[in-house]
């Protein structure tokens, strides 16, 4: 119950936990634990959900590939591998997988794509509920925009899957959510709301090319701000190509959708940095559960998300 402490945002983390206990009985099993949890997920699962999202997407293996080793492979993701694991499963095999089931309902709603999406859901909510948060806030914005496109896409069958599939999911959550919500001031939600922001140390430079701010172009040292390795600026350059090189026609809206997404990433990612130093905190400040993001490094997912589409479109 050390999770219910104040300050700590872990306690949705318990199920993963309480199976790493009850290993325990069978000796010195923490190993075994690490390895099913976090290094074998990594290590043989890292790449594929992108990689297919993107060839699903595009039907390019160029274009997947590339898009995929952008997004799996530079240095912010890199440094979260040395010890923020729960990020890591969440941003590689997690949010893409999410939004291939939120894809696949909105298109397709059934029994069987709920299913998925609320699994996946819940499991995504398990490792890292602020990046689902934050990436929730973008599914919305992908279904409305896609209803906009069609409107044909929103039908009874769907709104009730999706009723039903967060029905299921607060449920699940409920182990942790009524104590968050309503215990006293020093346990709940109204101890973050306290809490003071972190010192930014990511520029605008390093959130535009998607390099962690301690990158030093061998190595990482940590709360001391490197400058951006050169070659790394063509990783936007890459990502925005598509504005110059794709004729008119093909210049779809999906793609300015994606732009505008990593727009908003970089400008929430740099933090306090200039330009607008200010915006931050008050966006901090007064919008709704911005309050679990005293560091704004975990909105490099909007960045590195909406690069690996557009790299995989151009």
């Amino acid at each position: 119950f050390d999770d219910f402490t104040i300050g700590a945002l872990t306690p949705m983390f318990a199920p993963i936990l309480a199976i790493g206990g009850l290993l325990t009985f069978f000796g010195d099993a923490f190993p075994i634990w690490e390895r099913v949890v976090f290094l074998w997920p990594i290590a043989f699962l890292g790449v594929v959900p992108m990689y297919y999202l993107l060839y699903q997407k595009y039907n390019s293996i160029l274009g997947a590939i590339g898009g995929t080793l952008i997004y799996a492979f530079n240095s912010y993701i890199i440094a979260r591998e040395t010890a923020h694991l729960y990020i890591v499963v969440a941003y590689l095999i997690l949010a893409p997988l999410l939004f291939i089931t939120v894809d696949r309902l909105i298109r397709k709603p059934s029994g069987k794509n709920g299913l998925f999406f609320t699994a996946t859901t819940i499991a995504f909510s398990i490792f890292e509920i602020r990046i689902l948060y934050i990436f929730t806030l973008v599914l919305i914005a992908y279904a409305i925009y896609q209803y906009i496109q069609n409107k044909k896409l929103l039908s009874w069958h769907l709104v009730s899957t999706i009723l039903i599939s967060f029905a299921v999911i607060i449920l699940v959550q409920s182990y942790w959510l009524f104590p968050f919500l309503f215990a006293h001031s020093s346990l709940g939600y109204s101890s973050f709301t306290s809490r003071s922001l972190f010192e930014s140390f990511t520029t605008f430079s390093h959130a535009l090319t998607l390099s962690d701010y301690s990158w030093t172009g061998s190595g990482f040292t940590e709360f001391v701000t490197q400058p951006v390795t050169r070659w790394l600026y063509g990783v936007p350059i890459l990502a925005f190509a598509w504005i110059i090189a794709k004729p008119r026609k093909q210049k779809s809206g999906d793609l300015w959708f994606w732009t505008g997404v990593a727009c908003i990433g970089i400008f929430l990612a740099k933090q306090a940095n200039a330009p607008f130093p200010h915006a931050y905190q008050w966006i901090f400040e007064h919008i709704p559960g911005f309050q679990l993001f005293r560091d704004a490094s975990k909105f490099y997912l909007y960045i590195g998300f909406s690069y690996a589409i557009l790299i995989s479109a151009t």
